[in-house]
């Protein structure tokens, strides 16, 4: 009686080449992978960064819409007040926040961040009373910025 023995293994040669071959084609499934993570975060931040400014100017207009008394004390800074209300209010850019303020006789009555990731604030009037704003936002090397216009309905 013959014994023969099949040969129905890998050698050790094979399945280092297999390893390898499936090394490279992980490594490339895997950059590709993250490079879409990526340009998904880009886009997120981008999102965000246009949404926070959109968000504060759409407040400022609102507000100054029906303001009177306006003044701007600063290109970052615009006070105001209300028809039959003794506050002044003022928004104002502290650090990377635009802030909304109430102030009765000089001391602070109210105190709120309106957006994050503010990086610029800009106030300007026009001849005929519009209140020009500018605002920038700025998020992990995204930049947006949104110009408005907006007349006061109680001004003179």
């Amino acid at each position: 009686m013959v014994i023969t023995l099949k040969d129905d293994g890998f050698t050790l040669v094979e399945m280092l080449a297999v390893l390898a071959v499936l090394g490279v084609v992980f490594t490339g499934i895997y950059s590709f992978y993250f490079s879409g993570v990526a340009g998904w975060q880009r886009g997120v931040n981008q999102m965000d960064c246009q949404q926070s400014a959109r968000i504060a100017l759409e407040k400022m207009a609102r507000e100054l819409r029906y303001a009177c008394g306006v003044e701007i004390v600063s290109p970052e800074e615009i006070h105001f007040s209300r028809k039959g209300d003794n506050r002044v209010y003022l928004f104002h850019l502290a650090g990377e926040e635009l802030v909304f303020e109430s102030k009765v006789g000089g001391v602070t009555y109210s105190h709120n961040k309106v957006a994050l990731d503010i990086s610029s604030l800009e106030f300007s009037r026009e001849e005929n009373q519009v209140i020009n704003i500018t605002i920038s936002a700025s998020r992990d090397n995204q930049q947006k910025k949104i110009v408005t216009g907006v007349r006061p309905r109680n001004e003179p």
